[in-house]
């Protein structure tokens, strides 16, 4: 009898037990239930908002948009634009219309032109009958930045003088499909908006400071290697083709021969604050170091188009390109430029995403002892120059950074590129 006893007891336990488990998974399910449907009410508000914000975005896009006459084109002004795509990145910096174009890569960015003054160094000029207007400093110019529809490009807008407006135009090209854009159109348009015939012309002054550290900053498509003064003629640049700027990793190509690109007048490489004083017909030194008076190398490419008459109304182009590749490998500018097939043994896989490999770099890899690397920074600050280490420059620089630090829509990229500039004049000082 008491067994029988035991086991009705272990029944109604374990019975009791196999209910309270039910109950408690029954607990569980409906806990986990609850918090799956406030999990999903969650999301569905963070997408109501972020679909809200979106179209708050959009509208108010749509307020400030434009379309310009002459292209037919929508734009957004703009005192600030960080045009970035995957392989190339182009940066322009108000009010002066200051630009510069960079390579990224996992290794961080290279850029082609000098970072120094906000890009200041390189400008375009342009010559009005007998004036010549550098665009980026000269009075009595209005200028503009544009951020095309849907980041499509770039254009820099100069109105000079209320006699030519003039339209830069960057836009962004693949060498070969499938792959990232490898090659940026440079494309000027020049407009006489005044009332009378003018002479026109376009002169382009780019600091390159990319191949400063090696032992010859600029090379042309046949090979000839460049370390000192030296003016190329067009028929030469049938020739040459075009101008390379190298730090053995990282190699742009100025096109200046071929296909849609405007025949130049005159190419000349030299120190770039010799060819910043040169008037329109100067003549070039041949032989003349591009060293300063620090012995710095402070090398440029200044590239001159010839003159053209435009009656009210009419309108003149040039087109040039600059293409770019890194990890030792050579830019595809003139391959896409001649519309020929790249060599078979300079092709990848078709299956393996990443640029191509070339094994045959440009040159060797080299040692990068007058350039400044900051720690803290993903960029090379170039050599300084005496102009920078004068007072009141150094004073306009800070206040420039306390400016910029101050404003509600920070540029950080800016404030960047200015703190290592400022870093790299201080330690400049004290080394003196």
């Amino acid at each position: 009898m008491k067994k029988i006893l035991v086991a009705l007891f272990l029944c109604v336990s374990l019975s009791a037990r196999v209910f309270a488990d039910d109950g408690d998974a029954e607990s569980q399910t409906q806990e986990s239930t609850e918090l799956t449907e406030k999990s999903a009410e969650s999301n569905k508000s963070d997408d109501a908002k972020k679909k809200k914000k979106e179209q708050k975005k959009a509208a108010k896009e749509k307020l400030t948009e434009k379309t310009d006459d002459f292209f037919g084109v929508k734009y957004h002004t703009t005192d600030y634009y960080n045009c970035k795509k995957n392989f190339l990145r182009a940066e322009f910096i108000g009010p002066k219309g200051n630009f510069n174009i960079f390579v990224q890569s996992e290794k961080g960015e290279r850029a082609l032109l000098s970072l120094a003054d906000s890009f200041a160094s390189s400008s375009f000029y342009l010559k009005i009958d007998k004036k010549l207007y550098r665009l980026n400093e000269a009075n009595n110019i209005k200028r503009e930045i544009r951020r095309l529809d849907k980041d499509s490009g770039a254009q820099l807008v100069y109105t000079v003088a209320k006699t030519i407006q003039m339209f830069i135009d960057f836009s962004f090209i693949a060498s070969r499909e499938k792959y990232d854009e490898d090659i940026v159109q440079i494309k000027t348009y020049l407009v006489n908006i005044s009332g009378r015939k003018h002479s026109v012309a376009l002169r382009a002054l780019l600091d390159t400071s990319c191949g400063e550290s090696s032992g010859h900053p600029f090379v042309t498509a046949t090979g000839t290697k460049i370390d000192n003064e030296v003016q190329f003629i067009a028929s030469d640049m049938k020739s040459e083709r075009c101008i390379i700027v190298s730090n053995g990793e990282n190699t742009f190509q100025i096109l200046l021969d071929g296909g849609d690109i405007t025949p130049v007048r005159f190419v000349t490489l030299g120190n770039v604050d010799v060819l910043r004083r040169m008037d329109w017909n100067a003549s070039s030194v041949r032989g003349r170091s591009f060293t300063d008076s620090r012995a710095n190398a402070d090398s440029a490419v200044m590239i001159d188009w010839e003159e053209t008459k435009l009656i009210p109304g009419d309108t003149t182009d040039v087109t040039f390109f600059i293409a770019a590749a890194d990890d030792f490998e050579s830019p595809y500018g003139l391959y896409y430029i001649d519309g020929l097939e790249i060599p078979e043994e300079e092709k990848k896989e078709e299956d393996e995403v990443a640029l191509p490999v070339i094994k045959k770099p440009l040159k060797p890899k080299p040692e990068e002892e007058n350039l400044d690397k900051r720690t803290d920074v993903e960029f090379v600050v170039p050599p300084i120059k005496d102009y920078q280490l004068d007072p009141e420059y150094i004073q306009r620089l800070i206040d420039r950074i306390d400016s910029l630090q101050s404003s509600d829509n920070v540029n950080p990229v800016e404030v960047s590129h200015l703190n290592a500039e400022l870093d790299a004049i201080l330690e400049k000082l004290r080394q003196q």
